[in-house]
């Protein structure tokens, strides 16, 4: 099977670049081309940008890669053009030491957005959506657009780990934790009321995933990838921790979203693997049973335990390309 080629492909490489050197590879370092005409600001729920397809009408997952930057003013980023009056409906912003964001809603109709297009999502992941974007001021950022429920959210991050762009299937509620109460109103929320309202917007989300979890604890993706000394052994324990989640039969969302979450932390810290691992997140966003992650599971497990670093680095010595 497809996957099965690149799972052997991945373990491979990963087990190469762990032989290559002792300690860590190099965490990855930005290595997108920017535009500056492509970039967005938060300054304040009255002074903020964010982007939206190209033409009004337009659906937006299908144009992540060409959307254009609009703002609450006219060239507040270089080439932004103005909000549609009356677009900006309800505007949330909160600023803390690690991110800005604004949280809120919108009508859609002021840019002929549809009313069943379920949105998309726009950050600087890889060569950024749209191309070479950035939020001023800041390395990373993810914004989601729903249309149908005239909804948005944006945060502008120092880290990566406060910026979540793995999971855009669960929507603001959860990639951007907020303020989502519609006020009709454009303010700015002081960290301690931005807590509170985080947590009840998310508190649906988190029983969901509560009771989908109820028979397993302490998966440990989240510790998997800083704790490990290489690309391999990271892997290795990542497998596990997969493992636990589809023994325990884990909401198949939830296994999703936190395999691809963790690919993407590993892609950052192993860059030489990156292409790889996101070949892998792009195959395993196609499961829809529990019987396909056991199966890549098995994979995974023929391919660690015939690829250690030291055989693999062997075997590949031997080769004149690989």
């Amino acid at each position: 099977m497809i996957f099965a080629r690149s799972a052997s492909l991945i373990l491979t490489v990963l087990a190469a670049a762990s032989a290559v050197s002792a300690s860590p590879l190099d965490k990855r370092s930005d290595v997108m081309t920017v535009t500056p005409t492509v970039q967005v600001q938060l300054t304040s729920a009255q002074d903020f940008c964010m982007f939206f397809p190209p033409s009004p009408g337009m659906l937006v997952a299908p144009n992540e890669d060409n959307g254009i930057p609009f703002c609450s003013k006219a060239g507040r980023t270089k080439g932004a053009k103005a909000f549609p009056k009356g677009t900006i409906t309800t505007a949330h912003y909160l600023k803390t030491s690690k991110y800005a964001q604004v949280t809120g809603y919108f009508d859609r109709t002021k840019y002929k957005l549809q009313m069943t297009d379920g949105g998309g999502q726009y950050d600087n992941h890889n060569k950024g959506k749209p191309v070479g974007a950035t939020c001023k001021g800041y390395k990373y950022f993810v914004q989601m657009l729903e249309p149908d429920i005239e909804r948005f959210c944006i945060r502008c991050c120092h880290s990566k780990v406060d910026c979540n762009t793995g999971r855009s299937e669960y929507g603001c509620l959860r990639v951007v934790p907020g303020d989502y109460q519609r006020t009709n109103t454009l303010d700015d929320v002081t960290p301690k009321a931005a807590s509170k309202s985080s947590s009840k917007t998310s508190s649906a989300s988190k029983k969901k995933k509560t009771s989908s979890t109820s028979r397993h604890s302490n998966v440990g993706f989240d510790d998997v990838v800083v704790s490990s000394q290489s690309a391999f052994d990271a892997f290795h324990e990542g497998t596990n921790a997969l493992e636990e989640e589809v023994n325990a039969r884990v909401d198949l969302d939830v296994i999703k979203s936190d395999w691809n979450a963790f690919l993407t932390d590993l892609a950052l810290r192993y860059p030489a693997s990156a292409d790889d691992l996101y070949r892998l997140e792009t195959i395993a966003n196609g499961f829809t049973t529990y019987e396909d992650w056991e199966e890549l599971i098995k994979v995974l497990r023929q391919n660690l335990n015939d690829d250690t670093p030291s055989a693999t680095a062997a075997a590949h010595n031997n080769q004149a390309t690989w």
